[in-house]
């Protein structure tokens, strides 16, 4: 466990003689077999960690590409519906011939979020923000890029009103979710989004018809209330120190997207088990996710596997035949 959680005490234990010294080098003798992972954690361990900054072999280009690639996999498309204005297409991928101007709104967009600050902290040496890729020159060209926080709704509406798209980016970090309860994180209270960050989609989305939603967190959402009012809905989860330039290629359509889902998004919270944040004992059934959903027939938002993407499929000229291979003989 990291931070010393089951070792601190140690010390002070075999000073008074509560653990003794042999109980400690059988410990330590058994932890050092003559393996090749061992050798490898005892030499990285005498030679001391390098300088953060100076990772190269770790935050190079090849693993930067890397993170790139897997971040940009793993987003799931889940709604991308044709809008009349300009062509009647899906709003995605975004064609730079019909996009000049650009409204990024929601303060995710602009801030690192790489997920818990717990067990799973990584220290990255630097994190790409969706904002940072969208202002770069060299990743879009001609097309005016203009930010809001997202905290004046009648501001940024008024900003995508006048926009060619709007990108909205809404969700979780590690202070709504995460290993951390003071001062805050800890586990979601709701599987909603704020009731804020919902005003700001729906009206958002009333003014501009091309909206994008992008969503981070770790886990599913309650979408049900707005994602029918938004034509286009990416889950990005948290993307890492690459995310930012992940996000930009999928939704240019320079990288395809293919993402599914790993788990069942339900369409409403009344007819899950109960959740109490800090019991201290509670009793659950066996039936969870897509499973208790079958059970109960209920219709989720988005199922288990669910996940678009940008390629067209049509069916035509179907033929049946007969297969000419011989029947399979029938065990006893």
């Amino acid at each position: 466990m990291p931070f010393r959680w089951r070792y601190r005490r140690l010390g002070r234990l075999v000073r008074r003689g509560v653990v003794s010294q042999e109980r400690i080098d059988e410990a330590v003798t058994r932890r050092l077999r003559p393996t090749r992972l061992v050798r490898a954690q005892v030499r990285f361990a005498a030679r001391g960690e390098p300088e953060r900054y100076q990772l190269d072999a770790v935050a190079g280009p090849e693993h930067r590409a890397l993170a790139r690639d897997a971040a940009a996999r793993s987003l799931v498309l889940l709604r991308n519906e044709p809008v009349a204005h300009p062509n009647g297409r899906p709003v995605l991928p975004t064609a730079e011939a019909e996009v000049r101007s650009i409204a990024v709104v929601g303060f995710l967009a602009a801030e690192p979020n790489i997920g818990d600050t717990g067990s799973s902290q990584v220290h990255p040496p630097s994190v790409d923000t969706l904002l940072d890729c969208l202002l770069d020159p060299g990743q879009r060209r001609c097309i005016s890029v203009h930010y809001r926080d997202g905290a004046d709704v009648a501001e940024e509406a008024r900003i995508a009103a006048a926009s060619d798209i709007v990108i909205v980016i809404a969700g979780c970090s590690h202070r709504d979710e995460g290993e951390w309860i003071i001062p805050a994180g800890g586990d979601r209270t709701r599987l909603r989004l704020t009731d804020h960050d919902e005003s700001l989609i729906t009206t958002v989305a009333s003014t501009n018809a091309r909206t994008v939603v992008v969503l981070m967190g770790g886990s599913s959402f309650i979408t049900g209330p707005w994602h029918h009012a938004v034509p286009a809905l990416v889950m990005a989860w948290y993307p890492g120190m690459e995310g930012g330039h992940a996000v930009a290629d999928v939704l240019s359509g320079d990288v395809p997207v293919g993402g599914r889902l790993p788990l069942t998004w339900p369409a409403t919270t009344n007819r899950l088990p109960e959740f109490r944040r800090f019991a201290k004992r509670i009793r659950y059934g066996p039936l969870h996710g897509y499973r208790l959903m079958e059970a109960e027939d209920q219709k989720p938002s988005f199922p288990f596997g669910f996940g678009l993407g940008y390629s067209t499929i049509e069916w035509g000229n179907q033929r049946s035949g007969r297969s000419t291979k011989a029947p399979m003989a029938r065990g006893t």
